[in-house]
């Protein structure tokens, strides 16, 4: 479960509307579509089996009705007394009081609720149940089944949604390429019927179906191919790695700017600390010759000692040290810290040993 403040909510909607494969339901006591949201839904509307749209009664202008009724896959439903306001599809769910409406957008302050089938199927579930609570008080013959079906089946779209959260996989150079990877995968362990691909043919949809068993085989051959994301970002690890440094060497005068760190003299005189390039990097103060003999001498030692890192002797005067290319991605920023600072002290107990 996600909380969603008004911005981004307007975001995850439209998501919604775009990723929609088998249905979406937009539950929106006043709905007011503005041009640009228009087109979106069309695709949406040509695109999905099931379109269901839930509004107050008499609060719809014709001009609205007009268009939505030329889609024949939309079901369009007036309540009386709606105040619910959610939108959801086979895979995600939003509850907000967000109406589908400019003035809700751009003027109001929300809050919303994201749901997703891989996470919260429970709730989504029940959430089906009380929409079609809802359209019973007025539409008794209704036939919601075939939506409420399609959310507990699994398809591309749910495994998508799953492994995404968690991992980081290859892109293929298309708009999607993320889920147009797991795709190409999918098509190499399984002989997909026509339905299921795309109009181009060259890749699924998100509906496609998944029998458990090509479910599970495929998780795992996609697990493979990823990669762990980390728990926290560049601008969190610097900071850390800041703290650390001058934790770690309360005498230096560390600077930091935004992402960037410095120090002069460190950790002699004449060497400049940075992290411009990889996690540390050395700017060697020292004329031309006495930095060409250092280096013949104690390039190949060294990159020796770093063998778990990226070490990098560019020209004569700098150092630079990066993590490994190979390196487990670490879930948490304390462990990336560790790493590095195994790896500063190796280059420093060097470094100190120039005789510059």
């Amino acid at each position: 479960m996600e909380l969603l403040e008004t911005i981004a909510q307007s975001h995850e909607i439209e998501k919604i509307i775009k990723e929609s494969e088998d249905y979406l339901i937009i539950v929106s006591p006043y709905l007011k579509i503005n041009n640009r949201l228009r087109p979106k839904l069309t695709d949406c509307f040509n695109r999905c089996k099931k379109s269901i749209i839930l509004y107050r009664e008499n609060d719809l202008t014709q001009p609205e009705k007009d268009w939505l009724y030329k889609f024949k896959n939309v079901d369009l439903l007036p309540i009386k007394n709606l105040h619910a306001k959610c939108y959801l599809n086979e895979s995600t769910a939003i509850i907000t009081s967000m109406n589908l409406y400019d003035t809700s957008q751009i003027n109001n302050h929300e809050i919303g609720v994201k749901l997703t089938i891989a996470e919260n199927e429970k709730e989504i579930t029940q959430l089906l149940d009380f929409i079609n609570t809802i359209i019973k008080t007025d539409h008794s013959t209704f036939d919601f089944s075939l939506n409420k079906s399609s959310a507990e089946e699994i398809t591309m779209g749910d495994l998508y949604k799953e492994l995404i959260e968690k991992y980081d996989f290859p892109k293929k150079l298309t708009t999607d390429g993320t889920f147009d990877f797991m795709c190409e995968v999918a098509m190499k362990l399984h002989q997909f019927p026509d339905e299921d691909y795309k109009a181009s043919g060259n890749t699924l949809l998100r509906s496609a179906k998944l029998e458990k068993s090509l479910y599970e085989k495929l998780k795992a051959e996609l697990l493979k191919k990823a990669s762990k994301k980390r728990s926290y970002d560049y601008a969190e690890f610097t900071e850390e790695w800041f703290k650390y440094l001058k934790s770690a060497f309360p005498n230096v005068q560390f600077q930091k700017e935004e992402n960037i760190i410095t120090a002069t003299n460190f950790p002699n005189k004449g060497i400049n600390f940075s992290n411009k390039n990889g996690f540390a990097t050395f700017d060697f103060n020292a004329n031309y010759d006495s930095m060409k003999r250092i280096k013949q001498t104690k390039k190949d030692g060294l990159e020796v000692l770093m063998s778990n890192y990226r070490l990098y002797w560019n020209g004569i005067a700098r150092i630079s040290v990066y993590h490994a290319k190979d390196i487990q991605v670490f879930e948490k920023v304390v462990e990336d810290i560790n790493y590095c600072s195994k790896g500063l002290f190796t280059v420093l107990d060097e470094v100190k040993k120039f005789n510059i």
